[in-house]
């Protein structure tokens, strides 16, 4: 066969050699590190997704900043203008 494919399974031959010569406590330390790996993985994608969350904020935290500075600037034009106009209106009206 030309198109056959072969797959190394001496890996999975030493766990199982592993797993006769140390029975259940052996069993128990694989499922234990398995679940550690998992708890590994699980940890590094939160930390991820705290970074991307801070990195958010403080843009977010930039924007609202340059909002309420141009928010104030416009409302100082605003009063200034009101100011001005009223400087124009005639006394008796």
């Amino acid at each position: 066969m030309a198109n056959a494919v072969t797959v190394d399974i001496g890996w999975l031959t030493t766990v199982v050699e592993v797993l006769k010569a140390t029975g259940p406590l052996g069993l128990a330390a694989l499922a234990g590190w398995w679940g550690w790996h998992k708890d590994r993985e699980a940890w590094r994608i939160a930390r991820e997704a705290r970074d991307e969350a801070k990195t958010i904020h403080e843009q977010l935290t930039a924007l609202v900043s340059s909002q309420v500075a141009a928010t104030t600037r416009l409302e100082g034009a605003v009063s200034a203008l009101k100011d001005a106009l009223l400087a124009l209106r005639p006394r008796g009206l």
